[in-house]
């Protein structure tokens, strides 16, 4: 399972990423009401991407946030790495009894973080796209 943070952050991604042709930026409300994501919450996990540089904001009347880089070079792996940076880094302690379990952690999120480095903002959002179905009536 997905924890929800990361994947408000992905589909804040993927909103952003989605409308950048514009090169406008899009407003926080504007960004929370599309995706159904509570704007309380959407801006720390937009704080976490911008500390990460995948994001960029504007202040004023016209402000609002941007990718920071194109879609394409940016991964799923980079927003769970901003959005979950306290869980990213496991270390293997010396306790004897923590060693194998740390080790077992360790190799779950090396293949996590492979797998999510190989799906690019840019892939993830053409994937979405393709996989709507056209409604048909009858």
């Amino acid at each position: 399972m997905v924890p929800a943070k990361v994947e408000y952050a992905a589909l804040a991604a993927l909103e952003l990423a989605a409308r950048a042709h514009t090169e406008e930026p899009v407003p926080l409300r504007d960004l929370a009401d599309s995706q159904k994501i509570p704007a309380q919450f959407l801006v720390q996990l937009l704080q976490r991407l911008k500390v990460a540089g995948l994001v960029r904001s504007t202040r004023g009347a016209s402000g609002g946030y941007l990718l920071a880089q194109p879609a394409a070079e940016l991964t799923l792996w980079d927003v769970w790495a901003a959005v979950m940076v306290d869980e990213v880094d496991v270390t293997c302690e010396p306790d004897p009894r923590r060693h194998g379990l740390r080790k077992i952690w360790k190799e779950i999120l090396d293949t996590r973080r492979a797998q999510l480095e190989g799906i690019s903002i840019e892939a993830l959002l053409q994937r979405c796209q393709d996989s709507q179905d056209p409604m048909y009536y009858i």
